[in-house]
């Protein structure tokens, strides 16, 4: 038995494949050991084998999480499984090595993730050979739906947008400065909260003012993370995560401002580490 997972910061996939072949899929609650601890995960492990997960023998884990780039978070989710079921074999990786392997699978590329939070690394078709330390949604995460969603509210919040735009805004959500500002300092998941906020970027996104906010923010992605990297011209580049998914016209039309072409986007990699497992 197979069970393969892709845990972001705001959603966790699962594929689960039976002895005999048979495939599940289930979705959870993400598993970032950065924002939530170790008896959060256990809950939402325990919840998922509990209800929706009949083991059998010889089973294998394959876990590839955001926040899974330190032995520490490693050990957290290994010792999760560990407490609730009999398993010796897990391998508990970063969330760019699966994204690497869900976009190249055995040949090499640059691996891009823009979610929640965003990454990039230089994947050699067995392993990343040259990554960016990865700084999180307060000093970094540039391109990602928390920073699409942080320069959009700093905007609304200083009054900074055309007043059409701010009225589609308070008519759809009707939320006052004050409850923004509770939220991001005061409520979990404040990252959660930011990106929720690219559903309305994009259902607007043929205003001007929006699709110019998110080109920006693709811009310092591509400075900071891909223009990083060496020889970046001259490797195969792929993007998984929602934000490349749902605003891939301007990722591409950010990507020709630099001269890169575009690959592979795919909104999930757990189908195609399914299959990479599966063979």
């Amino acid at each position: 038995m197979k069970i393969i997972i892709d845990s972001g910061s705001t959603k966790t996939e699962w594929a689960i494949i039976s002895n005999e072949g048979n495939i599940k899929r289930l979705s959870t609650k993400g598993m970032n050991p950065y924002f939530i601890n170790e008896a959060e995960i256990i809950d939402i492990i325990q919840y998922e084998i509990s209800n929706n997960i009949e083991l059998e023998n010889n089973i294998e884990i394959f876990f590839y999480g955001a926040g899974c780039s330190n032995s520490k978070n490693k050990e957290i989710i290994k010792s999760s499984f560990a407490s609730i079921c009999d398993i010796d074999n897990i391998k508990v990786e970063t969330d760019i090595l699966g994204a690497a392997k869900a976009l190249f699978g055995k040949e090499s590329g640059i691996a891009c993730i823009l979610g929640t939070g965003s990454n990039t690394c230089i994947f050699d078709g067995e392993k990343i050979i040259e990554s960016k330390f990865s700084t999180g949604y307060i000093f970094g995460d540039e391109g990602s739906g928390s920073h699409l969603g942080k320069s959009f509210i700093s905007l609304y919040l200083n009054d900074k947008m055309p007043p059409e735009i701010i009225e589609k805004f308070n008519n759809k959500f009707g939320i006052s400065k004050e409850d923004i500002l509770n939220h991001v300092y005061k409520q979990p998941f404040p990252n959660r909260f930011l990106a929720s906020f690219c559903e309305f970027l994009k259902e607007n996104i043929q205003e001007e003012f929006i699709e110019m906010l998110v080109i920006k923010c693709f811009i310092e992605f591509f400075e900071n993370s891909v223009l990083e990297l060496e020889n970046y011209k001259d490797k195969e580049i792929g993007f998984v995560g929602s934000i490349a998914f749902e605003f891939e016209e301007q990722l591409k039309k950010t990507a020709l401002l630099f001269e890169i072409k575009i690959g592979k986007i795919i909104k999930s990699p757990i189908g195609e580490l399914e299959k990479f497992h599966s063979n």
